[in-house]
C-alpha cells in the first residue's frame, strides 16, 4: 500500500513512485539513511541541486501504535556535511500514512525564480503550486493563509524567513494536534535550509478522503500487542512527571549530568536554574498553561504543553528541556 511522492523541483514534476520491497520495515532515521545513501553523492553541496530533502514517516505509521505518527526529515546537513535526521511529532506524519505515502523525496532546484507549496488534496493528488504570495511570511501566519485556502483540515511541515534566506540552523515547522499551530519543530541539521534551497515554502496533505490502512501479516495478533503496549506506555505515563512537565521536566538533572545546551555547551553551568526547574514550570502552566497535551493522533504519553501569555494568547507549544534553557 505504501509509495513514494517524488517531486522534482527542477522540471517542477511530481510523481508517484511505488515502495521498493527492499526499503520494508525502514522507516524515520533508518529509511532516510538507506535513501540517502542510495541517491545522493556525498560530495554534492548541501544547499545545491545534488541534496535531497526527505519526509519520512515511521516503520508503524498509520497502525494505531502510540507515539508511531511522528515525521522525519532528512538530508545532507549543511551544518556538519553528514546525514542528518531530524525528528517531529505533530499531525503531518498521521496525514501521510492516510494517504499512504511513507515518503516524500523534493530533489533538484528551480531553473526560475519562485516559491511553491508541494500540495497533495483529499483524493490523493500531488501538485506544485505557485507560492510567491506567501515569500518571506512567518510559519504562524502562513499556516492560517493555508487554512484559509485549503480548509483547517489540513497538516502542513514548513518553513518561515529564516529557511528561505537559507540560514544553516533553520528548522521545518509541522502543524500541532488539536490546535494547528506549527509548534512542532524539526529543529536539527539545517533542514529548513535545505528546504528553502529546494524553494518549497510549504508541504500541505489534506485529510484523506479514503484512509489508507497498513498490510499486516497478522491482524489480530498486531492488534493484541498494539494494545499491549499503548496500556504499558499509558500506565508508565500516568504518574510520570513527563505528562505533567514535559521534557521541561529535566533541566535540573540535565545540568548536573553536563548535557544542558547552556552557551552553546560551553561545560559551564546555568546560574539561577531554579527560575526555570519543574515547579516554576508548573506554575506558569497552572496559572496560564495546558499539560498532558497528545500533539499526534493516539499518543497515550501525552507529555506535550501549551503555553500563553498573562493576556491568554498563544505563545508557543511543547516547550522543551533545551530550549527552557537556551
Amino acid at each position: 500500500m505504501w509509495k513514494i511522492l517524488r517531486a522534482n523541483m527542477s522540471t517542477l514534476s511530481v510523481k508517484e513512485e511505488p515502495y521498493p520491497d527492499d526499503y520494508m520495515g525502514l522507516g524515520g532515521r533508518s529509511l532516510i539513511a538507506r535513501v540517502m545513501t542510495d541517491e545522493v553523492d556525498p560530495a554534492c553541496g548541501p544547499l545545491g541541486p545534488g541534496n535531497k530533502l526527505l519526509l519520512s514517516t515511521g516503520a508503524f505509521a498509520g497502525s494505531g501504535l502510540s507515539c508511531a505518527n511522528r515525521l522525519s526529515v532528512g538530508c545532507k546537513s549543511p551544518l556538519t556535511g553528514g546525514i542528518k535526521e531530524a525528528n517531529a511529532g505533530g499531525t503531518i506524519g498521521t496525514y501521510m500514512a492516510g494517504h499512504g505515502v511513507r515518503l516524500i523525496i523534493i530533489e533538484g532546484r528551480p531553473r526560475q525564480e519562485g516559491l511553491w507549496l508541494l500540495h497533495v488534496d483529499a483524493a490523493g493528488k500531488a501538485a506544485l503550486v505557485e507560492a510567491g504570495a506567501y515569500r518571506e511570511m512567518d510559519n504562524y501566519p502562513l499556516v492560517e493563509a493555508l487554512m484559509a485556502r485549503y480548509g483547517n483540515d489540513i497538516a502542513v511541515a514548513s518553513i518561515g524567513r529564516a529557511g528561505e534566506r537559507l540560514y544553516r540552523n533553520s528548522t521545518v515547522q509541522v502543524t500541532d494536534y488539536g490546535s494547528n499551530y506549527p509548534c512542532r519543530a524539526a529543529a536539527r541539521g539545517g533542514v529548513g535550509a535545505v528546504m528553502g534551497s529546494k524553494k518549497v515554502k510549504a508541504v500541505i496533505f489534506e485529510k484523506p478522503a479514503v484512509r489508507c490502512s497498513p498490510a499486516f501479516a497478522d491482524r489480530e495478533r498486531f492488534f493484541a500487542l498494539r494494545k499491549d503496549l499503548n496500556k504499558i506506555l499509558a500506565d508508565g505515563a500516568a504518574g510520570s512527571p513527563l505528562r505533567r512537565v514535559g521534557t521541561a521536566d529535566g533541566v535540573v538533572h540535565k545540568q548536573e549530568v553536563g548535557c544542558l545546551p547552556v552557551r552553546n555547551y560551553s561545560g559551564k553551568k546555568l546560574e539561577g536554574i531554579e527560575k526555570i526547574a519543574s515547579a516554576r514550570f508548573m506554575e506558569i502552566i497552572n496559572s496560564r498553561g495546558r499539560n498532558g497535551r497528545a500533539c499526534q493522533p493516539g499518543c497515550v504519553v501525552r507529555c506535550s504543553n501549551l503555553i500563553q501569555d498573562e493576556n491568554g494568547s498563544h505563545l508557543t507549544g511543547g516547550l522543551e528541556y533545551e530550549t527552557v534553557a537556551l
